[in-house]
């Protein structure tokens, strides 16, 4: 039977770093949002003892450098030593906010750490019952392609971690050949949001940070519990982790859609967004489309307010302070925005085609110059002594009418 392993990948944890874009608060919705990035690293290692993980892997920005707080750095001091009380080994790696230099700072770390600070840094064995069974390596694709490991032993679990400032933007298959092989799991840094790339032998995955501090990322953020073996086998599941949430959720409104049916589709709505106990504020946009009596009363905050409370008295069995925005999309609005961007891409084309030097003006004369007919020789004297301009504004006047 393959030996297995478990372990908890987190990122970007930015310890003590202010979420913003929540609005007015309340003295204990403060409270929540001030100690979200706190309580986001508190969770992770509650996971790392519960789950009982072999190892932790932090692979970035684990604090700004720039504003490292004494709470961020006490938090974080506490978290180490309670995974060294339990066995959990850490492997971390600097991010472009935490330097190798500012982790040295710290000075001596408990002895389940070990600072990846390049490549170079030999890979480290997990053992058990004096039996390796798995190697863990840092990585830097910045340099280099992403290679088969350096120390390929045989059924043994292969991690390769890459640190968030190697790590180029975008899809991960972008950049990573998802054939190569040798890798049970490669724990990638960087980014706020969570992607993963299945390997041939295992899993390339980015968490995603436990907690977002901007508005700009929305759904359910944690950590991500992994569970692998040595023959590519590979278990993954988000621990969440995040006390604050975004969501932007879209709703149409029409001229027949009552007061009740609105309240009604929006709590419905509201009930396809599992949440989760660790959650304590969601912040919600409303994007409304449509037109009507109704869609024109929400205009008034009054009656915005008047809607929340009935959203929130329909889904009052989520335990969860819900706070609430609208912005409204009027169907003539957005039609007068699409209409006017295929008037602009219409004359546009236009001013490219309707010329008596273009190549594609001449094209059109040719295949009435090539024709012997009257009728031939007719059209082609027409298209040579046409006004382009009058063309063009005729052709203008046309398309103002259709798409206005």
């Amino acid at each position: 039977m393959a030996d297995s392993l478990k372990l908890i990948h987190a990122t970007r944890l930015l310890l003590d770093e202010p979420v913003l874009g929540t609005g007015p608060l309340s003295s204990e919705e403060r409270r929540l949002v001030e100690d979200a990035t706190i309580t986001a690293f508190h969770r992770v290692v509650e996971a790392c003892v519960d789950r009982r993980a072999d190892l932790l892997i932090l692979s970035g920005d684990t604090f700004d450098e720039t504003s490292f707080t004494l709470r961020a750095r006490a938090t974080l001091t506490d978290g180490l030593e309670t995974l060294n009380e339990e066995g959990v080994s850490v492997f971390i790696t600097p991010g472009t906010m935490d330097s190798a230099t500012s982790w040295k700072r710290l000075g001596s770390l408990p002895d389940c750490v070990t600072l990846f600070t390049s490549e170079q840094d030999s890979p480290v064995d997990i053992s058990e019952r004096n039996k390796v069974i798995a190697v863990v390596s840092c990585l830097s694709p910045s340099s280099r392609a992403v290679t088969a490991p350096r120390s390929g032993k045989p059924g043994v679990i292969h991690i390769g971690v890459i640190p968030e400032g190697d790590v180029p933007a975008g899809r991960l298959d972008e950049w990573l050949d998802a054939k190569i092989t040798g890798w049970n799991y490669l724990a990638i840094g960087g980014g706020d949001t969570s992607r993963s790339l299945n390997l041939v032998s295992g899993l390339a995955h980015a968490p995603g940070t436990p907690q977002p501090l901007r508005p700009f990322h929305h759904g359910a953020f944690g950590c991500s519990f992994i569970e692998l073996d040595s023959t590519g086998m590979v278990h993954q599941e988000l621990i969440r982790t995040a006390t604050v949430r975004w969501e932007r959720v879209f709703i149409e409104c029409s001229t027949s859609t009552s007061w009740e049916e609105l309240t009604e589709k929006l709590a419905l709505q509201l009930l396809e967004y599992e949440s989760n106990p660790v959650e304590s504020i969601w912040n919600i946009e409303w994007v409304l489309r449509g037109r009507g009596d109704v869609f024109d009363s929400l205009e008034d905050p009054r009656r915005q307010r008047e809607l929340w409370d009935s959203i929130d008295r329909e889904a009052h069995s989520v335990e969860v302070r819900r706070r609430h925005t609208l912005t409204r999309e009027s169907i003539e609005a957005a039609r007068d925005q699409e209409a006017a961007n295929l008037l602009k891409e219409f004359s546009e084309t236009l001013n490219g085609v309707l010329n008596p030097q273009e190549v594609f003006w001449k094209k059109r004369g040719q295949l009435f110059t090539d024709m012997t007919t009257p009728w031939g020789r007719k059209l082609a004297g027409m298209i040579e002594n046409s006004d382009v301009q009058k063309v063009a504004e005729e052709a203008r006047h046309l398309a103002r009418g259709w798409w206005t």
